[in-house]
């Protein structure tokens, strides 16, 4: 009695999970039947339906029909209901991470903006700016909207639209874009674009529409039980009708028990414990482990994409480079000393805010701590700066501002394609510094190897062609698209999608948020913008390229855990399948147990976790 009250409550509690928890699956399947069509969730809910009104009949009709044993399988309904809302979750948490990238997009507006009107300065919310309007921006500002200066000069910070570190300069009559940032002086611009037609919003109908059509894997499970659910289920009426026919030849008084013992026999059994099991299991131990290496993979259906690949697209500056301006060569003439000509250059770039002496400042700061004093600074924007070290002059900035210092004209021949500085004092020069964005050490390698993987590779960046080239000829790759926009980006994935090829980028800037959303697989650097780990399919923690390599391993050895573990649940399945229906009967002269059914579904579960479990040891190649 105190067992039948047991069953009779967890029957009771079952029932209202399965009602609570479970409806969004019974509404799936419900909707795929009224289609004429099935997919996983028929598969599901056949099975969950089919556990649930055996493990009730048994517990209630057991005496009046000894052959439905005294068995349940209440427990087998939950575990699927469970694994089912996990998926859910994961998807539910996947839609949030793009919502919060595109709010992050919104962001790099400000809410408020200084106009000037008749002269006057007022500050009004970002919303009420019209077209033609005179916006004031001061040093460190977002810019609101896009326009075109027409008093004062700066440089701006346009990272957002070209991943370039490097700050650029802003004249009269030069086009701002909203979203920017100002760096050093400030201007007035006059308003032309407002509201959706500014570049930003562009950019973030663009995201959005990306993240709207990233194509989605074909679910091996749905194509599978597309035809798996109405094979079972034929399978059940065929091997029922059987045992009716074979029940009453052999003068059975209860034909129909058999047959419908066996019918609820072969539904219980293709209840997809270790299907559901199979892919989540392999999923959780391959991303822990991803987890634990860096490597953060934030949308679990791109792991088939990986080993897929045809291309991988790298942006540049921040991903091949280290996305930092720094001193790449100093080169002193005339015998003019190397330790100087530092000390000096590091002395008058100490009073500039230019975005290039922050790159001056910062080369060998340890062994050149201590600088001259400067008298009479003088700084010229957008040119260069000039003060005096010791009683003598010296200037620094670009070749034009040198040959004004010195009234002559310079022959300088360089075929570098980094920005070159120079420095001179009050009569003749006396060298020059390099200044660039430097390639990361391994880049070279992780490129070699991704090409003996058959992988065809290319640099998408918003920098000029010459520098792009440049960079491309060193670390191998041979595919160079450059000066691009955001769109320009995207609409380069698009092609090579359309001609049948799998795209990964790999970016780490608001500039890339489309490309990373449009890409079969989007990867961002960790160090990177907010928008674009938002965006991407998997976060690289580190800022080493190897780590490219580790992911594209990590992904086949999950991708083949999963089918492993899929295609043994399945043939598992099939297997039992036949078992339920009374193969072995001429052997053993009996009908499945329902205690046999139910520890060979569990030995079918334990052997999918203990498969999964395997990844956390596999070496990768």
């Amino acid at each position: 009695h105190l067992n039948l009250t047991l069953k009779s409550v967890e029957c009771v509690l079952v029932l209202l999970i399965l009602i609570t928890c479970g409806t969004h699956i019974f509404k799936s399947a419900w909707i795929s039947t009224k289609k004429l069509s099935t997919n996983m969730y028929s598969l599901i809910s056949l099975g969950i339906i089919s556990a649930y009104v055996y493990s009730v009949a048994s517990l209630f009709f057991s005496k009046t029909f000894p052959t439905l044993g005294n068995y349940s399988y209440f427990e087998s309904a939950l575990i699927i209901v469970g694994l089912v809302n996990i998926g859910a979750y994961i998807e539910q948490k996947a839609n949030k991470s793009t919502l919060e990238a595109i709010n992050s997009l919104f962001d790099l507006v400000p809410p408020r903006a200084t106009i000037i009107t008749d002269g006057k300065e007022s500050q009004i919310q970002v919303e009420k700016i019209m077209p033609n309007d005179i916006v004031k921006i001061l040093p460190g500002e977002k810019i609101p909207c896009d326009g075109i200066i027409v008093e004062g000069q700066s440089y701006v910070d346009e990272s957002m639209l070209t991943g370039e570190s490097k700050s650029l300069e802003k004249r009269v009559g030069s086009t701002v874009i909203g979203g920017t940032i100002n760096t050093t002086g400030s201007f007035n611009f006059r308003v032309t674009k407002i509201g959706n037609d500014t570049t930003l919003s562009r950019i973030i109908q663009l995201t959005q529409d990306a993240q709207k059509i990233k194509p989605k894997l074909a679910k091996i499970a749905d194509t599978v039980a597309s035809f798996f659910v109405p094979g079972v289920f034929i399978f059940a009426i065929i091997s029922a009708d059987i045992w009716y026919l074979i029940s009453s030849g052999y003068g059975s008084n209860t034909p129909f028990i058999y047959a419908i013992t066996v019918f609820m026999s072969v539904l219980i059994i293709a209840c997809p414990c270790s299907v559901g099991l199979a892919i989540p299991m392999s999923l959780m131990v391959g991303l822990s482990r991803a987890a634990k290496l860096g490597v953060l993979i934030q949308r679990a259906d791109v792991i088939q994409s990986i080993t897929e690949l045809d291309y991988i697209l790298f942006d540049k500056t921040g991903t091949i480079t280290h996305g930092k301006q720094s001193v790449i060569k100093v080169t002193p003439f005339n015998d003019f000393s190397i330790d100087e000509l530092i000390k000096i250059s590091k002395s008058l770039e100490s009073k500039s805010e230019h975005p290039i002496a922050n790159a001056i400042l910062k080369y060998k700061t340890e062994e050149y701590d201590v600088l001259y004093p400067i008298q009479k600074f003088i700084s010229t924007t957008g040119a260069g700066v000039s003060g005096i070290i010791n009683d003598i002059e010296y200037n620094i900035g670009k070749i034009s501002f040198i040959e004004q210092k010195l009234n002559s004209k310079i022959n300088v021949m360089s075929s570098s394609n980094n920005t070159v500085i120079y420095i001179a004092n009050s009569t003749h020069l006396i060298g020059n510094i390099e200044i660039a964005d430097s390639i990361k050490d391994d880049a070279n390698n992780v490129i070699k190897k991704l090409h003996q993987q058959g992988l065809k590779t290319a640099i998408l960046t918003g920098d000029n062609l010459n520098t792009a080239s440049a960079i491309g000829s060193v670390v191998g790759v041979t595919e160079i698209y450059a000066n691009l926009n955001p769109e320009d980006k995207s609409n380069i994935i698009k092609d090579l999608q359309t001609n049948g090829y799998k795209v990964a980028f790999v970016g780490d800037g608001i500039n890339d948020a489309i490309a990373l959303s449009l890409a079969d697989v989007g990867i961002a650097m960790g160090h990177g913008t907010d928008v674009a780990i938002k965006s991407a399919d998997i976060v690289l923690m580190g800022s080493a390229l190897k780590e490219i390599l580790r992911t594209i391993s990590l992904a086949k050895i999950i991708n083949k855990n999963m089918k492993q573990n899929l295609f043994g649940a399945f043939i598992y399945n099939a297997f039992a399948l036949f078992v339920a229906a009374g193969i072995l009967y001429p052997v053993m002269h009996m009908l499945l147990s329902p205690m046999v059914a139910s520890i060979a579904m569990s030995l079918s579960s334990i052997t999918v976790i203990l498969n999964a479990n395997r990844l956390r040891f596999m070496k990768l190649k």
